[in-house]
């Protein structure tokens, strides 16, 4: 679908580029095609931007059928949505201060046993850094 919509503006801005670049009535004023070169150039140019956006729409549209990266896997049965008349059962017998106070309760009383389990990671050496050389040119110091 994007790839049309980039055609169809290409064509716009083509198109309306064309109808400006067109010459007037014969003798007509030539200052004003002076006028209207550079809106023609850059209709022109954006029109043209338009039909290489959609080239590599298409390609891209292309690609991902061929490579299968636009297919989304299908939920199993338990993750899909249920219809709105099981939503509103379940709405109807929600009690937000009940969930407040559940939350509340378990903020208040953190789990207090440590876990045993894991080590403590082990002291890092770092390495001794030694005084660089002094390099380039000019006077050694040693």
């Amino acid at each position: 679908m994007k790839t049309a919509a980039w055609i169809v503006g290409g064509l716009a801005l083509t198109g309306i580029a064309t109808m400006l670049s067109q010459p007037g009535p014969a003798g007509g004023d030539m200052a004003l095609g002076v006028q209207l070169y550079l809106p023609t150039v850059i209709l022109g140019v954006a029109g043209q931007y338009c039909f290489w956006r959609a080239l590599r729409s298409g390609v891209g549209d292309v690609w991902s059928v061929l490579t299968g990266r636009n297919r989304k896997p299908s939920a199993p049965e338990s993750q899909r949505r249920s219809s709105d008349s099981e939503m509103d059962d379940a709405g109807a017998s929600f009690d937000a201060d009940e969930a407040f106070a559940r939350y509340m309760e378990q903020r208040e009383t953190p789990n207090k046993s440590p876990d045993i389990s894991r080590a403590p990671p082990p002291a890092v050496a770092h390495p001794v850094v030694r005084a660089r050389s002094q390099g380039g040119f000019g006077r050694k110091v040693v």
